[in-house]
């Protein structure tokens, strides 16, 4: 049986790509920088009710800034999945994104070329892409460096370009561009944190609107094609767009909480990430808002997924489904805890 080795198998996207890769009875191994971290991956596969599925994961050690542990960890691997990432919006996190984004992909794809594995499976995002202006933006806008970006976005790009690299010495890949990923995990980072904010109840909304896709649609995705002939491709991964007012509305909604019911001028925005960044030094809390995302929630952001659908026939989760379901893992967390 070919082995199917994914990194960050402890985060939101690479525990739920080794829960679908499990369910379809293949053999899975999970890489993860230490034993702890691997508890976040048995809390994720509870809300599926799939626990005993965690046993069957081979773990190795290792952090994708060693090669030499990953020369170790990629051993007799048919096919890699590379969830690992830093996502991070705060300032001063510039040469961390591009070290663990851009060199840690560096690693694994020269480690994937020297060790011949099959087919390599790239989890970029849709910050690496260029941003469409009077039309939605797919896979063929070109990052560009001149304009307003995101240091977390210049760093997947780069990231790309380590994996665009190594398929033109020979490696099999693709790349997966997904919008923001909805899902249950760890509720007080990364998406899981907007329905932590969303539950505290809301005030303020911003007029922005973006583009949102449930974990499992991307996990999805991702085997489908790693195991499909496609390769040389990039693939944006888009399930819903919705305005920032409306995404919350939802979410609080399903969560029982006050929605928000201003639209907060810019001016306001701008308060509010400089008090957040003034806690985060203060407290140590990571803030949910920052420059960067403020200037991304003032912005109407629509994606076109076009190519996937067509490449697939693949039909996306309903945003009511998604966020309904989540905010479901949320609260039942929230009751076990005050048990």
């Amino acid at each position: 049986m070919s082995i199917n080795l994914v990194t960050g198998a402890t985060g939101l996207l690479g525990a739920h790509t080794c829960l679908d890769l499990l369910n379809s009875g293949k053999k899975v191994v999970g890489v993860s920088r230490n034993e702890a971290a691997r508890e976040s991956t048995l809390k994720i596969f509870s809300y599926y009710g799939k626990q005993d599925l965690l046993k069957k994961i081979e773990w190795r050690e290792a952090d994708i800034l060693d090669t030499e542990q990953l020369f170790l960890a990629f051993d007799n691997v048919h096919t890699v999945y590379h969830c690992a990432a830093l996502v991070s919006f705060r300032k001063g996190e510039e040469k961390k994104l591009a070290s663990v984004n851009r060199e840690g992909t560096a690693n694994v794809v020269n480690v994937c070329l020297a060790k011949k594995v099959n087919k390599l499976c790239y989890v970029s995002s849709v910050a690496a892409l260029g941003r469409g202006q009077e039309k939605p933006t797919d896979e063929t806008f070109v990052f560009d460096f001149s304009s307003e970006k995101t240091a977390y976005g210049r760093s997947k790009f780069e990231g790309e370009m380590e994996v665009w690299r190594g398929i033109e010495e020979g490696l099999n890949a693709v790349i997966v561009n997904p919008s923001i990923i909805l899902g249950p995990g760890n509720w007080n980072n990364g998406s899981p944190q907007l329905f932590t904010k969303a539950h505290q109840g809301m005030l303020f909304s911003s007029p922005g609107s973006t583009g949102f896709v449930d974990v499992r649609d991307v996990a999805k995705i991702m085997v489908q094609l790693t195991e499909s002939n496609i390769s040389g491709e990039r693939f944006l991964v888009n399930g819903f767009h919705l305005s920032y007012s409306t995404f919350f509305q939802m979410v609080c909604d399903a969560l029982g909480s006050r929605a928000p019911k201003i639209i907060a001028p810019r001016i306001a925005g701008e308060l509010m990430w400089r008090w957040e960044s003034l806690l985060w030094k203060l407290s140590g809390r990571t803030p949910l808002l920052t420059r960067e995302t403020v200037n991304t929630a003032y912005r109407n952001q629509e994606y076109d997924t076009k190519k996937i659908l067509g490449m697939l026939d693949y039909s996306f989760i309903p945003s009511e489904d998604s966020i309904r379901f989540i905010a479901q893992k949320f609260l039942e967390d929230k009751k076990s805890k005050t048990a």
